[in-house]
C-alpha cells in the first residue's frame, strides 16, 4: 500500500493510517503514530513499475533458438513407447555443438486409439502431463544436445 505521497511504508497499517484526514470528527492519531508516519515519509521509498520489452526479447530468443523440446517415441513389438518428459533436440536446420548423456524414462502404451491420440497431441507441440503419472516401462541412456547451431548451407 502506498501512502498519499506515493511512499511505500514498512508496514501496511502505517501506510493506511497515513490516509487519515485531520478533522474534528476523527480522533487524532497518537503522537507515536504521527512520528512513525513522519519518519517513513522522510525516508520515502518509492517503487515504480516500468514497462519493458521483455516479450520482444523472449520472442527473439525463441525464434533464434536452434533447439526444441519434444517427446520421442520408440516402437516395441505392439506398443508405442513415449518419453515421459520432452527431450531436447536440435531443429531440422541446426546441428548439435555439444552432447550430454541423459537417462530418458519411457511409458509404453498398446498401439491403438489412445496411443495415436497421444502421438497427435505431441506432434501439435503439446506435452501431455498425464505421461508423468504413468508407470515407467524402461529407461534409456541417450545423447541429448546441450546446444545447437545452424547448419552450414
Amino acid at each position: 500500500i502506498k501512502s498519499p505521497k506515493g511512499c511505500v511504508f514498512s508496514s501496511n497499517k502505517l501506510a493506511a493510517l497515513s490516509y487519515r484526514s485531520k478533522s474534528s470528527q476523527c480522533k487524532p492519531l497518537s503522537q507515536k503514530i504521527q512520528e512513525q508516519i513522519s519518519t517513513e515519509e522522510s525516508k520515502c521509498v518509492k517503487y515504480e513499475t516500468k514497462n519493458t520489452h521483455a516479450k520482444s526479447i523472449f520472442d527473439s530468443e525463441v525464434t533464434n533458438s536452434h533447439s526444441i523440446k519434444k517427446h520421442t517415441y520408440i516402437f516395441k513389438e505392439d506398443k508405442i513407447c513415449i518419453s515421459q518428459e520432452p527431450v531436447a533436440q536440435c531443429t531440422q536446420k541446426s546441428m548439435p555443438m555439444a552432447m550430454k548423456k541423459k537417462t530418458i524414462k519411457y511409458v509404453c502404451l498398446p498401439e491403438g486409439r489412445v496411443a495415436k491420440l497421444y502421438a497427435e497431441r505431441i506432434e501439435r507441440g503439446e506435452s501431455p502431463q498425464e505421461l508423468r503419472h504413468q508407470p515407467v516401462a524402461f529407461k534409456v541412456q541417450q545423447d541429448q544436445p546441450i546446444s545447437c547451431r545452424p547448419r552450414k548451407q
